[in-house]
């Protein structure tokens, strides 16, 4: 199993602004707002899981569960996708494959949760290098206690994974993401509160932890 979740943008955070290096040229915007609710992000990235697919067109009751697919991932979109995800890509990474429908990534769907919340400091790190990113960024916290909104790292894979927590309870886990297996799906949790990945698809991968901003 091979996630591309190559990421084809450049961002780094300055204070209040956050400049994004676009193929050759700056652009300096001023960065969101902090402190607002994680509800946001569970909201922004269930409006786009919504919307996603394993197939351009998928038949009515088939999709990411379509036998004939084999693997599938769903990196698709459809009409009903956020325009505002669209937008953002199309100012801040114009031509970026990663963005493409047919190639959504899941880093980018993690980056696209948070772009109303609070820029993430990315510069091309592959999901598998997000936990180590973070370990060392202020103003983010690294925990092994899952909330909604969180960012949900995963080591397995050439590039690893990232997902979005969308519900948790002692029991299970909810999350939403693009370029995997389902856009929205459920794991249950062990005892010891981590999560069983024992499911067929994600045999290989582990759950690093999960991420989230400090304030």
């Amino acid at each position: 199993m091979i996630f591309f979740c190559l990421l084809m943008v450049v961002m780094i955070s300055y204070g209040t602004f956050t400049t994004i290096a676009l193929q050759g040229g700056i652009n300096t915007s001023p960065a969101p707002a902090v402190g607002v609710s994680n509800n946001a992000v569970v909201q922004m990235a269930l409006s786009m899981a919504r919307h996603l697919h394993c197939q351009p067109d998928p038949k009515p009751g088939l999709d990411c569960n379509d036998p004939r697919l084999g693997i599938a991932l769903d990196a698709w979109y459809d009409n009903g996708f956020p325009p505002e995800v669209i937008q953002w890509a199309a100012i801040h990474c114009p031509g970026c494959a990663a963005w493409e429908n047919g190639n959504f990534q899941c880093v980018v769907f993690v980056i696209a949760s948070y772009i109303h919340v609070k820029p993430l400091p990315i510069v091309s790190e592959n999901a598998n290098q997000f936990w180590a990113l973070f370990a060392h960024q202020p103003g983010w916290i690294e925990s092994q206690q899952p909330l909604p909104g969180d960012i949900m790292t995963w080591a397995g894979g050439p590039f690893g994974h990232v997902s979005i927590v969308v519900a948790v309870d002692v029991h299970s886990i909810t999350f939403a993401q693009a370029n995997a297996q389902l856009p929205v799906q459920t794991l249950p949790r062990n005892p010891d509160g981590t999560v069983n990945t024992h499911n067929g698809y994600w045999d290989t991968f582990t759950v690093q932890g999960y991420i989230r901003p400090a304030a």
